[in-house]
């Protein structure tokens, strides 16, 4: 999925979610915030194969990053309650600095 288009990565964080291994772009902003995921450069064709041969070939490797990868994403930081409070708590934030100011 290493790709120069897609700021974030939310095919990535799909991906993950539903059990499957990916690569992600070393400077993609999914990488960022997902370690359970193989990185590249999106020009390294090379590094990419040979990460997509691993994945088959290495069963284990294939398992840990599936695993890995489906505990990572299914915690509540990427869940929407966590997004949600916080959003909350800005506004209530800015209701409070709103009201002192008048």
């Amino acid at each position: 999925m290493p790709s120069v288009s897609e700021p974030f990565g939310l095919v990535a964080l799909e991906s993950l979610r539903n059990g499957t291994p990916v690569i992600v772009a070393r400077d993609a902003g999914v990488a960022e915030v997902v370690r359970n995921a193989l990185r590249a450069d999106f020009w390294d064709i090379e590094r990419m194969a040979d990460q997509v041969v691993g994945i088959i070939r290495y069963r284990e490797l294939h398992r840990e990053l599936r695993e890995h990868g489906l505990r990572e994403v299914t915690h509540s930081r990427f869940g929407l309650a966590e997004p949600a409070r916080r959003t909350v708590d800005v506004y209530q934030r800015a209701l409070v600095g709103a009201m002192r100011s008048h």
